[in-house]
């Protein structure tokens, strides 16, 4: 395949990308009705409280169709900020124990070289080269590219070896990059959804604290959002570091076969050099 080539993006992934868009929109739009609620009116209510309270408000298409709107417009605005903002959540030292202790099962693999290197689960940045750079499929890959390209790849540069593989893969095999773009979108919908559940989380805590009244219903939806933010947590880390595992593993079997082709074309090439002279 050429660079030029056009190529549609695969459906399956458009469609978890509107899921990105449309669920967290939606659950941005009812937490901030929420908000405005509890801090303009002085009301403790929660979201599936205040959704009664909509759909009682207005039976009108048209009225959905602006909260559907409304929403996209939401989800859209925030899905270029989510997967960063995300990140530098589970990474906050405050959640280090509770992040450490969701994804103790995901990461038990790279326990002994995070012990020896006194790497910790909120010190690591994406694309995890901290857990990935003295493995041998990793200096395999960036001796090939800077052998091809003739560059020096380094992540304090900005051009990290993953961009690299991922960029690789787009190119020669979409087949593997639509797998890799998959995981890559159901980041970005786990992100979302993490944001918005935590936000929730604390809007509950902050109704509890100050108006002390329906607890019921507020320490239910507390609870319930806490252990989601929990959920969320762990899956997007899960997600985010097999989206990493799945690129270079997928990159390195086609480096191999391009090198197992050079290797079996240099003879005939020799050869033909010298029957030229």
């Amino acid at each position: 395949m050429s660079v030029s080539d056009p190529q549609f993006r695969p459906i399956p992934l458009t469609i978890v990308d509107l899921i990105a868009i449309l669920f967290p929109g939606a659950l941005w739009v009812f937490m901030m009705l929420t908000t405005y609620e509890t801090i303009v009116k002085h009301i403790p209510i929660t979201p599936w409280e205040e959704a009664n309270r909509l759909s009682g408000v207005s039976q009108s298409w048209s009225f959905g169709v602006c909260l559907f709107v409304v929403g996209s417009l939401t989800g859209y605005a925030l899905k270029p900020i989510a997967l960063q903002t995300a990140q530098a959540v589970v990474r906050l030292r405050i959640l280090g124990p509770l992040v450490n202790l969701l994804t103790s099962s995901h990461f038990r693999r790279y326990r002994q070289k995070m012990r020896s290197q006194s790497i910790r689960v909120h010190d690591l940045k994406f694309p995890f080269d901290a857990l990935h750079s003295n493995e041998d499929y990793f200096v395999r890959l960036k001796q090939y590219f800077e052998n091809r390209l003739g560059i020096k790849i380094s992540s304090s540069s900005g051009y990290t070896l993953f961009m690299f593989a991922k960029r690789h893969l787009r190119l020669v095999s979409p087949a593997m990059w639509e797998e890799c773009e998959r995981l890559e979108a159901e980041v970005r919908v786990s992100a979302s959804m993490l944001l918005a559940m935590l936000y929730s989380a604390l809007l509950a805590t902050l109704e509890i604290v100050v108006y002390r009244k329906e607890l019921s219903s507020l320490i239910l939806w507390c609870i319930g959002s806490s252990i989601a933010t929990c959920i969320l947590i762990s899956g997007f880390m899960h997600t985010r570091d097999a989206e990493v595992t799945y690129t270079y593993a997928n990159c390195l079997l086609l480096v191999a076969e391009d090198e197992a082709k050079l290797a079996r074309n240099a003879p005939a090439a020799g050869e033909e050099k010298l029957a030229s002279h």
